[in-house]
């Protein structure tokens, strides 16, 4: 939001310290990127040059400063329109954990469990 409303305040060095480790290897990153995944940047960098950020930092790094060439090697899936009601869709992804009141006892939400 301060980067939208104020622009002029929006120092992106201030928001992503690492950005200035990360930045000392652009040409590096720059022949890569497209050409092998964004982790084994990540891991070359770190053996190689002893790069101490995350993988995220450096996936943020690369989605701001080579954003078409991310966005080349994303996957798009089309989905024809559907009217609501239409469909329904089923998570079953893991959700954490819920104390039961009862038991007391920890259970663990989601893959087809109700919590």
């Amino acid at each position: 939001m301060v980067r939208e409303w104020f622009p002029q305040l929006y120092d992106t060095k201030l928001v992503r310290p690492t950005w200035g480790d990360i930045t000392k290897h652009h040409e590096y990153i720059a022949d890569l990127v497209g050409v092998v995944p964004v982790s084994v940047i990540h891991q070359r960098l770190a053996d190689e040059a002893g790069l101490e950020v995350s993988v995220a930092s450096l996936r943020r790094y690369v989605r701001a400063r080579f954003a078409e060439d991310v966005r080349r090697g994303e996957v798009v899936i089309w989905r024809p329109p559907v009217e609501p009601g239409d469909e329904a869709q089923v998570d079953y992804g893991y959700l954490g954990t819920w104390r039961d009141p009862r038991s007391g006892a920890n259970r663990r939400c989601g893959r087809s469990r109700w919590c």
